[in-house]
């Protein structure tokens, strides 16, 4: 995951509330069409698009591995492993 600087942070984080998983899409789909628009001024080529899914498919796997991994590992010790 390339990660930004922290004084770079504010300037693309969302102040929006997002309490519903259908906030959370929209608001993902929204900065991914603002990348495009920026990224590919016109009609976005092959490597813009791939870059921002590229871009998309390393957040899920950053979230992946730094929540849902934990929270799956603390079940194993606390229910047993299912292997």
């Amino acid at each position: 995951m390339p990660y930004i600087s922290h004084d770079k942070r504010s300037e693309v984080r969302c102040t929006e509330i997002i309490d519903t998983p259908a906030k959370l899409a929209y608001v993902i789909m929204q900065a991914a069409m603002d990348c495009l628009g920026t990224m590919g001024a016109g009609t976005p080529n092959w490597d813009t698009l791939s870059n921002v899914h590229k871009a998309m498919v390393c957040a899920e796997r950053e979230f992946y591995r730094r929540h849902i991994v934990p929270h799956e590992e603390e079940a194993i010790v606390r229910n047993g492993d299912v292997f």
